[in-house]
């Protein structure tokens, strides 16, 4: 699964992520950007530019 973060937007709006779902962040932005579940059960730290992969679990 991929989704984009490009000029203050992340593409798509949201995403129904399975637990165990590597999830692929590509940042094409001049500024940091940080992930994080609704119901806070998983988060990033700041994502700079670039792609960058990350296997979803529940806290």
């Amino acid at each position: 699964m991929t989704a984009r973060v490009d000029q203050f937007t992340f593409r798509p709006q949201s995403l129904t992520v399975p637990v165990g779902t590597k999830v692929i962040w590509r940042i094409e932005d001049s500024a940091e950007h940080n992930v994080t579940a609704i119901d806070k059960s998983f988060g990033s730290e700041d994502l700079g530019d670039g792609l960058h992969d990350r296997r979803v679990t529940v806290r």
